[in-house]
């Protein structure tokens, strides 16, 4: 059984261009649908992940002019086309309760109580590198991801690419994390995703991550990771586990500034973990919205578009990285990891 989720339209959420950008790495693109709807010629983008131990398939209807995010188009405001659906094929069909706990996990997960394209018209003002990037990345928002799962994504992503992170963690959930019982006929669920297999696992808790060696790890192709990881749940158990980095996100109490230095100087003390995995950490799951994780990618974004002088440089020091900061934030304000986003986006 599928359900739409309010008011999470093309504009507000385009799943694609939210999750294949680099911020999460627990969603698999399955194959596009192509048919009908609605005397329209369709494309349907689906997804399959696991989110809070829930296996989930999400799903979005494009016109066919528009699914190419580098075409100038506007985008379709037909909520009945454009609207996410989503089916938990880890929960019976008819179970009312779940798919309501489901939605509202899902809401808080694309952050839906915000307004994205009030966002968009506010940075488009301001920019219009930006105002282009708007009209060709319709509905990019920024996750609110689990803290492990997201201080241990971005531990993996050290001098890797999206394609390798996704396998490092594939294999995390695959060796140490619980399965998840399906409620569904797996041969034809199989046979209808065009999936090689149909078990789906759980990230690993604290407790489960604990136990792992760092020997297990270096078989598992993980490298000099291995020891970062190992290093850094020993450190986030004796810090008193989770709890920890729940509190940082319960920080948001302080001004904006105040929270992202108190989450980037807390996280910072983890083993692999320097300012620009501090930031994404901080920035994709702890409600720093304003927090900025410069790479030499944004680095270049700021020189072209912001500020020539910052070529002046021959590396990314941690001034550079400072200055790249204040200039984003200057511009876009209390939003501008937001921001920052969606510029990124365009240059993958």
């Amino acid at each position: 059984m599928w359900k739409e989720i309010a008011s999470a339209i093309g504009n507000e959420l385009h799943l694609r261009n939210t999750l294949l950008n680099g911020q999460c790495f627990n969603w698999t693109q399955l194959k596009t649908l192509n048919y009908r709807y609605k005397n329209e010629h369709v494309n349907e983008l689906r997804f399959l992940g696991v989110l809070n131990g829930n296996v989930l398939l999400l799903s979005q209807r494009f016109p066919v002019l528009n699914l190419n995010r580098k075409l100038k188009t506007k985008p379709h405001t037909n909520t009945n086309l454009t609207a996410v659906r989503f089916r938990c094929i880890s929960s019976k069909e008819n179970d009312r309760k779940k798919f309501l706990e489901v939605e509202k996990d899902l809401r808080e997960y694309f952050q839906l109580g915000e307004s994205l394209t009030k966002k968009y018209k506010q940075w488009s003002g301001q920019c219009a590198r930006v105002s282009n990037i708007c009209a060709a990345l319709p509905g990019l928002r920024v996750v609110r991801q689990d803290p492990l799962e997201c201080l241990i994504s971005f531990i993996c992503s050290s001098n890797n690419n999206i394609n390798r992170i996704t396998q490092m963690l594939d294999k995390l959930r695959k060796n140490f994390g619980s399965k998840i019982k399906l409620q569904i006929n797996m041969k034809e669920m199989t046979e209808e995703l065009n999936l090689e297999e149909c078990s789906f696992y759980a990230f690993p808790t604290l407790d489960q991550l604990y136990k792992i060696q760092e020997e297990e790890l270096r078989n598992l192709g993980f490298g000099y990771r291995a020891k970062f990881i190992t290093s850094t749940v020993t450190k986030l158990h004796d810090l008193g586990g989770t709890e920890f980095l729940h509190n940082l996100r319960e920080s948001k109490g302080f001004s904006d500034l105040e929270h992202i230095h108190k989450c980037r100087a807390s996280l910072i003390q983890f083993h692999g973990v320097g300012r620009k995995v501090a930031d994404c950490v901080a920035l994709f799951s702890l409600d720093c919205t304003g927090c900025i994780p410069v790479d030499t990618h944004v680095w270049q974004i700021a020189c072209r578009y912001y500020d020539p002088s910052l070529l002046e440089s021959k590396s990314l020091t941690p001034k550079i990285y400072e200055r790249v900061n204040t200039l984003f934030i200057d511009r876009f304000g209390s939003y501008a990891g937001w921001a920052h986003s969606v510029l990124f986006a365009a240059e993958l």
